[in-house]
């Protein structure tokens, strides 16, 4: 039976002063629904990975854009995707996971919109935040070592729109001697 494991992201607009520059994107790693650590936590193959992010401050109308999801890796797979995996994003379309020069890039259009408020076992555990979905499931399919480089512009009530970051590694499958094996 696969696994869901989900990155959860969030975000704080109120926290994040003026209208310009970089800030931290809150996240954590989880595996149905369970808190799992993303390097040692026994991700393997087969299973599913998907992001969502999450309104951790007051509520508000916000919208998403410029999602850019970018993997890196030094082994011989640049994601734990393959090169042909099409990813569903919202209002039916799809898009292909973008790899050149050593990176596999996901790249999501503007946000369709909130979607029902979720739980998130990593922030405000037990709590329904409000939620959107930036990456729905997609399984990953090769095993590596991989650096994450998560982006998201995010328009607040007040009409600016602020820059979230992170960068994250996780680990896919047995490699380099950690202890998760393919199955």
């Amino acid at each position: 039976m696969a696994i869901n494991y989900s990155w959860d992201l969030g975000f704080d607009y109120s926290t994040a002063p003026g209208s310009t520059g970089l800030y931290n994107l809150l996240m954590g790693f989880q595996a149905n629904g369970s808190p799992v650590d993303p390097v040692n936590g026994g991700v393997t193959t087969g299973n599913n990975l998907f992001f969502n992010l999450f309104n951790i401050g007051p509520s508000g109308t916000y919208t998403f854009s410029d999602v850019t999801i970018q993997f890196s890796s030094t082994g011989a797979n640049a994601s734990p995707f393959t090169p042909t995996q099409q990813i569903p994003l919202g209002s039916g379309g799809t898009t292909m996971i973008q790899i050149a020069n050593g990176l596999a890039t996901i790249i999501v259009g503007s946000s369709v919109g909130q979607v029902a408020n979720g739980p998130s076992t990593i922030f405000v555990p037990g709590t329904s935040l409000p939620a959107w979905s930036v990456v729905p499931v997609v399984l990953m399919n090769l095993p590596g070592t991989f650096q994450l480089t998560i982006s998201i512009s995010i328009t607040g009530p007040d009409g600016k729109t602020k820059t979230f970051t992170h960068d994250p590694e996780m680990v896919v499958g047995s490699v380099g001697g950690n202890p998760p094996v393919d199955g």
